[in-house]
């Protein structure tokens, strides 16, 4: 919603990342995103989706490592409860990169992860889970 993306945005640009310059101006420019492949947050819903064209020859954003396959990255941003049932995997620690996907997610990281949100919860704290899913071209064709 909008106090929450309002919340992200005011982070972000705490961390100098701001969309008109520097360093988030060239993320944005790096990793374009198809407007047409995005799915915006609804409150039914509970989550959003962006899709962002990876570079030609690297397959990485950030320490996140993606297969040779990936074209495009999904991210997901959205409620725990919706999200987490759909996680798959976790990132898997390779050197400095994480790889993506990674192993798949065990039910005590699926445990952990509910525990957590329940315990913020509890803190009257929001939470938010964001996923990444590496796309191959035929995928967003």
């Amino acid at each position: 919603g909008n106090m929450s993306e309002a919340a992200l945005k005011v982070a972000v640009c705490k961390g100098g990342l701001w969309d008109e310059k520097g360093a988030g101006a060239q993320l944005l420019q790096t990793y374009v995103r198809d407007t047409q492949l995005e799915v915006p947050f609804s409150s039914s819903r509970k989550m959003m989706l962006t899709v962002h064209q990876l570079p030609a020859t690297e397959k990485r954003l950030a320490t996140l490592q993606f297969d040779s396959q990936a074209t495009h990255v999904a991210v997901l941003k959205g409620a725990p409860d919706r999200l987490s049932p759909k996680v798959t995997s976790v990132a898997q620690l390779q050197g400095s990169v994480l790889k993506i996907p990674g192993a798949r997610i065990s039910d005590t990281e699926r445990q952990l992860l509910s525990t957590q949100n329940r315990s913020l919860a509890q803190d009257a704290l929001r939470t938010i889970l964001l996923a990444v899913c590496p796309l191959s071209a035929t995928e967003v064709a």
